[in-house]
């Protein structure tokens, strides 16, 4: 049996999520990590690097912040391609479904 996911669900939130993540810039310019993280880079990649910590309202242990949606059976598309934009929508339907 191949790799299997859970799909989590983040909703909108009244108060700011705060991750801490390592340091991009090894010398600390602010504008350049501005630059990277504002416009430069795509979520996922923030995720990849790891997270060392989610802060909600200064809570720390936010427990129920993600809500599970269900397990998918393998995505070996993602072995295939780095960007599967056309992909997602076939397997995860429900992200793509548009809120009023």
């Amino acid at each position: 049996m191949g790799k299997r996911y859970d799909i989590l669900r983040l909703d909108p939130q009244d108060k700011p999520i705060f991750f801490v993540v390592e340091a991009f810039s090894p010398d600390g310019d602010p504008s350049s990590t501005a630059f990277y993280y504002d416009e430069n880079t795509c979520p996922t990649n923030i995720f990849v690097r790891g997270v060392e910590e989610i802060i909600v309202d200064g809570d720390t242990d936010r427990h129920g912040l993600f809500e599970f949606v269900r397990t998918t059976e393998s995505l070996d598309f993602l072995e295939r391609t780095h960007c599967p934009e056309d992909e997602w929508p076939k397997v995860i339907p429900e992200a793509f479904t548009k809120t009023p």
